[in-house]
């Protein structure tokens, strides 16, 4: 770099190379009068006045011309390069029409500079307050363990300062306990394929404290694929992983009692594919819950066509205002049987107002009677092959106008199961009577049977 120094030298140069040709003059001079035996001084006073003159005049020109403005043109430089305001004497400079052009430039190109500086400074500053706002912990570690940021979270987390952690002989493990892992895991973690992971450690501080953190690394590396630093974003979760837990434990609970029930306890979209079914749902399909559960499944196609249209009309009548409606519905099971099932279904809404899901519970019913709403079907109209799925291990619920039958099995006396068959066959006579009106000695068959 161009310095005042340099300079003066190269001023003290320029001074001996043109005072140099008229010492070279004298010496001629003085060198002819000795041959010439000649003994006269005024030539030399003559030529020595002239050379002061000379040096002088070339000495006030140069310094005014030259010099004084080459030095604060250095001044000037160096104050703009350390960001600096010019100072009087860099304005005094503009006196020199010689030198006025590289001043300007010298001065507009520092003065850019100076306005980078201090948007990068700004910038730098309100991202820094951005990271040190934060309640994560942000920490950069290179390879070796040695740190070179960490914010306020992070410091307040370990109760170090910012000095003691990116000190040179600190090392990132020693803020933690022998058992909460290896630095190496760390760095096996990334690659330059696969640079961002995530992983949680729990473990303890050196002084007791129990931690669960949640890591977010982020591997930096140079244009040969080399490791050059880890960034990683971590999170306190330990108070997640406890309502985590919680929240399992209690659902759980609710879980067991719904699994427990007798009900069929289903979860159901729209479009008849199910999300959720308890036990008892399953073991009357007689499948498995993975089986009900694949979205191939459809429950709508257990459903006769005309079941099928009732039961969309009434999941239609469902509303936001009126979500609970209930409907008996004749099903048929996976396995042939054909049961009529007493549902009772909750729609549950989105933010529009559309029926999302469903969720219905259900209850075999016992009572083997004809509708009494409208759109009962006869009987005879049912698919025929009915079968029971399950023998009920309680009493029939075959009634008739003088007993009712409570042995351990359906229809087991004799004279049911006589009266049994005669109904069945009376029911395919074209004779017709009032739903629901039994007269006296008649049967009317569970379904069961």
């Amino acid at each position: 770099m161009l310095t005042s120094s340099k300079l003066s030298r190269h001023y003290a140069l320029l001074m001996v190379a043109c005072i140099s040709p008229l010492l070279v003059l004298v010496a001629d001079i003085g060198l002819y009068q000795s041959y010439a035996q000649q003994q006269s001084f005024f030539p030399y006073a003559v030529i020595l006045i002239g050379l002061l003159v000379c040096v002088f005049a070339l000495h006030r020109v140069l310094l005014r011309e030259i010099v004084d403005p080459a030095i604060s043109l250095v001044d000037h430089v160096r104050s703009g390069a350390a960001g600096k305001p010019s100072d009087d004497r860099g304005a005094a400079i503009k006196s020199s029409a010689l030198w006025r052009p590289w001043i300007d430039m010298a001065s507009s190109i520092f003065a850019e500079n100076r306005t980078a500086l201090r948007e990068l400074a700004d910038s730098e500053q309100r991202y820094r307050n951005v990271v040190e706002a934060q309640t994560e912990y942000i920490i950069r570690v290179a390879p070796d363990g040695r740190m070179s940021f960490a914010n306020d979270a992070y410091c307040r987390l370990v109760g170090k300062t910012r000095e003691e952690l990116l000190n040179p002989d600190w090392h990132y493990f020693n803020s933690f306990s022998a058992d909460f892992g290896s630095f190496d895991e760390i760095i096996g973690r990334v690659t330059p394929e696969r640079p961002v992971c995530e992983v949680e450690e729990a473990g303890a501080l050196s002084d007791g404290r129990e931690l669960h953190i949640h890591w977010t690394d982020r591997g930096i590396f140079d244009e040969s694929g080399k490791l050059i630093e880890i960034q990683s974003i971590g999170r306190d979760v330990a108070e997640q992983k406890l309502a985590r837990q919680a929240l399992e434990a209690s659902e759980q609970r609710y879980r067991s009692v719904v699994e427990l029930q007798t009900e069929f306890v289903v979860r159901m979209s729209p479009e008849g594919h199910l999300s959720f079914v308890n036990d008892a749902y399953c073991r009357a399909c007689r499948m498995t819950r993975e089986e009900l559960l694949d979205p191939s499944w459809c429950e709508l196609d257990v459903l006769p066509p005309d079941e099928r249209r009732r039961f969309l009309d009434h999941l239609a009548r469902l509303t936001p205002q009126a979500p609970d409606a209930s409907m008996e519905l004749l099903n048929a099971m996976p396995d042939g049987a054909r049961r009529w099932l007493a549902w009772n279904d909750h729609g549950i809404f989105d933010s529009d107002g559309r029926l999302v899901e469903c969720n219905p519970s259900a209850a075999i019913s016992r009572i083997a009677s004809w509708p009494s709403k409208p759109g009962w079907k006869p009987r005879s109209c049912w698919p025929k092959g009915r079968r029971s799925f399950a023998p009920s291990p309680k009493a029939c619920r075959c009634r008739s106008s003088s007993r009712q039958s409570t042995g351990p099995k359906s229809c087991s006396s004799t004279n049911q199961r006589a009266r049994c068959s005669a109904s069945r066959s009376a029911r395919s006579e074209p004779k017709r009577r009032r739903p629901g009106k039994i007269s006296r000695g008649e049967t009317i068959s569970c379904g069961f049977c």
